[in-house]
């Protein structure tokens, strides 16, 4: 019978009052034995967040729910402030949910016990929908031998097709559930992304310590996208996702595997920076050359990362894990994924 346990609910804010109505209010009506506590980190909002925040704090008390409030004077970025909460956070499971997210009543009884029911299992994702209700956001993404990931039935209808529960290679950083001990061994996020891929490099991390990450379809909650990336710019997520992705590759796998792959990858990328020259984005061309060399500049940084995770963290080779969670795309999923309209590509495995 599994014991009722403490989780830890970190939320990242920024300027984002208008969805954390939402958001605090679907956690504050779940319906669980487990028992709950919720750390907002506000990354220096202006909107009056914190003081919405501050309001709240009585009425989630007679709930039984401990809402605690971290206040960063300036935008520190995803990583960083979900690392802020984690420090703080004393659960047993740590949820990282975003701001821009509602859950379902019943979400996180499924996610639970799928996550305890085997000590192989390090983390957990459900499916996320958009809003609506009738689409998929995620269902869990999957490696390819191009690098480029694979964003299963993202924008898809939801027709059912999906409702099997399955090993993943990465979650979606909307909704992500962990067992603290393994977060304690893997580590957390990486700094120095900011923001964008670093679900994927902390994911990576969990299936090189030996640990598993399941997608739960039993387990529902809804997105609205883009909640805080609307404001910040498509060159700015084109340079950070460039550059996190080829900077976490190259600290995580193995040498074997890099050979054949960042040949490919870079390929790609360079080919994705000339489509956007073409199509006149000059600002996002200039943005994913600048991503594409900022792992060059800081070869000795991404050096240092790379020994300690080969040398402390890996404990299974890359063969072991890798063929379970990589899947095989059309080249046309790679256009898709360029210019917008993944809910083209159909592929329903």
């Amino acid at each position: 019978m599994m014991k009722n346990l403490l989780v830890s609910a970190i939320v990242v804010n920024w300027d984002g009052k208008h969805y954390l109505v939402d958001c605090l209010g679907s956690l504050a009506n779940l319906k669980t034995k487990h028992l709950l506590e919720i750390i907002v980190v506000d990354n220096g909002s202006k909107d009056g967040s914190v003081a919405y925040l501050t309001s709240q704090i009585p009425k989630f008390k007679k709930r039984k729910i401990n809402l605690k409030i971290i206040e960063n004077k300036k935008n520190l970025g995803f990583a960083l402030a979900n690392n802020q909460g984690f420090e703080k956070a004393r659960g047993d499971l740590i949820l990282f949910l975003n701001n821009d997210t509602k859950v379902s009543r019943d979400f996180l009884h499924p996610l639970v016990e799928a996550l305890v029911k085997s000590s192989k299992i390090g983390a957990v994702q459900p499916k996320i929908l958009y809003y609506d209700k009738l689409k998929f956001d995620s269902t869990g993404s999957f490696f390819t031998n191009t690098g480029v990931l694979f964003h299963r039935g993202h924008q898809q209808k939801d027709k059912g097709q999906f409702e099997k529960k399955g090993r993943i290679f990465s979650m979606k950083g909307a909704c992500m559930l962990f067992k603290k001990n393994v977060l304690d061994k893997v580590g957390l996020f990486d700094e120095d992304f900011f923001a964008y891929f670093e679900e994927t490099d902390l994911c990576h991390r969990v299936w090189l310590s030996g640990y598993e990450i399941l997608y739960v379809p039993q387990s529902e909650i809804y997105h609205k996208v883009g909640g805080s990336t609307s404001k910040v710019g498509a060159p700015f997520i084109q340079y950070h996702s460039f550059k996190n992705r080829i900077s976490t590759y190259q600290t995580n796998f193995e040498l074997r595997t890099l050979l054949w792959l960042m040949p490919i990858h870079l390929t790609l990328c360079f080919a994705a920076a000339i489509a956007f020259l073409l199509i006149g984005k000059f600002k996002h061309f200039q943005a994913v050359l600048k991503g594409i060399f900022w792992p060059a500049v800081n070869f000795l940084k991404i050096l240092q990362k790379r020994r300690y995770v080969q040398e402390t963290i890996r404990k299974v080779p890359d063969r072991q894990y890798l063929p379970h969670v990589s899947r095989q795309v059309s080249p046309i999923y790679y256009w898709y994924l360029l210019v917008g309209g993944l809910e083209k590509y159909q592929d329903d495995k």
